[in-house]
């Protein structure tokens, strides 16, 4: 194992550098912070470029684990002071492990899956990882995100808890979902707290997928989403709350939609 304990490394720069989307973007790298991040990661098949451990006396169990999904010859490992950790994490407190990884490769081909969620302009890195988080307990593993926050932001990866690495999350617009989804049996659910349809009397048809929209925090779905959408349903709520944020109507919606896809 390598020992870095300047913060002057040019490895540590690089890790450091990585905090910021723009460098993210353009060597095609994140940071993963925090053991079980990481343990998820290397599950899902991420290709690891480098490790950072302190006091790897202390946490020699957790590296094992991670080094049985680490290829034998891999020697990037390093062993680091806790300034150079805190140089390198995005928290207060930082974990003993970080990790740069490689991004998952684009998806060429956008497959519909039975239950599959459109994110519209979602900014709270919160909010998104976990939605993701949400959509993946509820048997949904497509999310389709226009114009939202980084998902390799690091704030993101904590709140889906690892599970966006198993997800296939595609970058895209609504024009060209509907237009991939002109032959198919596909409807298109939007949110609108002003729908006449009750969210629980929305039926679909039998063998039909469902594409769940949800709109900004503050802004909702924009006119383009709501032009596209098949049928808009709400959520009712009691008249002294004025709506629901995004992640507990997704959140309630994503299950029902699971619900009644499971049972038509």
């Amino acid at each position: 194992m390598k020992e870095i304990l300047s913060l002057e490394n040019k490895t540590v720069k690089f890790a450091n550098s990585l905090k910021e989307k723009k460098y993210r973007d353009s060597h095609k790298v994140f940071l993963a912070e925090g053991f079980k991040i990481i343990l998820e990661a290397l599950k899902a098949g991420l290709s690891l470029r480098e490790l950072f451990i302190y006091d790897p006396e202390n946490n020699e169990a957790q590296l094992d684990e991670l080094k049985s999904f680490i290829n034998d010859d891999f020697e990037d490992i390093f062993n680091v002071n806790e300034k150079v950790l805190k140089k390198i994490s995005t928290t207060d407190s930082p974990q003993s492990f970080v990790a740069i990884f490689h991004k998952k490769e684009n998806v060429s081909e956008i497959e519909f899956s039975e239950l599959n969620l459109y994110c519209d302009r979602i900014q709270d890195p919160g909010n998104l990882g976990s939605m993701i988080r949400t959509a993946l307990a509820a048997n949904c593993k497509t999310i389709f995100c226009e114009n939202c926050v980084d998902i390799y932001n690091p704030k993101l990866l904590r709140a889906s808890a690892g599970t966006v690495f198993h997800a296939e999350i595609i970058t895209t617009s609504i024009q060209k979902l509907k237009k991939l989804s002109s032959d198919k049996n596909i409807i298109f659910v939007a949110t609108n707290p002003r729908a006449k349809l009750n969210y629980t009397e929305f039926k679909s048809e039998t063998n039909q997928n469902c594409v769940l929209m949800m709109g900004n925090e503050g802004h909702g779905l924009s006119g383009q989403a709501f032009a596209a959408a098949d049928v808009q349903v709400r959520i009712p709520i009691n008249s002294q709350v004025e709506s629901l944020n995004v992640l507990a109507a997704s959140t309630l919606l994503l299950f029902e939609m699971q619900k009644k896809l499971c049972t038509t």
